[in-house]
């Protein structure tokens, strides 16, 4: 199975909530949810038009993303 990195923006509670969410898909940016067993959900930003070319190239493939979050934990499986 294929591991890519992809680097994201760890996304404070204010910036949180369908407003928030519609500006930053706006400005090209894509929200997100990070969620593991027994641990808190992290929110981040992911560079649409970057994630967007990532899974375009997949083509159905199956493939794990290790996020290196700014802002956040130092890296995330997802």
């Amino acid at each position: 199975m294929k591991q890519l990195p992809l680097s994201v923006k760890s996304r404070p509670a204010e910036q949180q909530g369908t407003g928030n969410s519609n500006r930053l898909r706006r400005s090209g940016l894509v929200p997100a949810e990070v969620y593991g067993h027994g641990e808190s959900n992290l929110s981040i930003t992911l560079p649409g038009k970057e994630f967007g070319k990532m899974l375009a190239s997949l083509k159905g493939e199956n493939v794990l993303f290790s996020l290196q979050v700014e802002g956040g934990p130092s890296n995330v499986l997802a």
